[in-house]
């Protein structure tokens, strides 16, 4: 998928990108690179960057993240769990670049193929507009081959 392609996914099917003002800014095999304009729609009571918009952002990127390296209609792909550490006040543009090297996505099919899921953990930095680092992420992803949901569901 391409990036227009994968920013009409996100404003079609999740509100919240929509209403976060979310941007897919470039898409390539293994990267990604997303932001979200400061607006009043990302600003806390203190006119600084809101947590949870952050956390979005950060969440968003790594699920974009994956759609660049496996094929959603063969992988279910899940969010399992996301760790943040909030290091600063976020302020103006924030932006995410997070990138999955080949031999992790090499292994991660390999686990899928021989047992039909697999967990993928994989570090995230949101940064501001002067590319400071205002939160880090352990993100962890569930992937399940499509085939196996089938074969549960009968």
């Amino acid at each position: 998928m391409d990036a227009s392609a994968i920013q009409q996914l996100l404003t079609d099917g999740i509100p919240l990108a929509r209403f976060i003002g979310l941007q897919v800014d470039e898409v390539g095999p293994g990267m990604v690179r997303l932001h979200i304009p400061f607006t009043p729609n990302m600003q806390n009571h203190l006119g600084t960057a809101y947590a949870g918009g952050i956390f979005s952002l950060a969440e968003l990127a790594g699920g974009v993240l994956l759609l660049s390296s496996f094929d959603p209609a063969q992988n279910l792909m899940l969010a399992r769990r996301l760790e943040i550490e909030y290091l600063q006040p976020g302020r103006g543009t924030l932006s995410c670049a997070p990138r999955l090297p080949d031999d992790l996505v090499a292994e991660t099919r390999a686990t899928i193929a021989q047992q039909g899921k697999a967990d993928l953990s994989l570090p995230i930095e949101v940064m501001d507009a002067d590319g400071e680092v205002v939160a880090r992420v352990q993100a962890t992803y569930y992937l399940r081959r499509q085939s196996v949901i089938h074969q549960d569901a009968g």
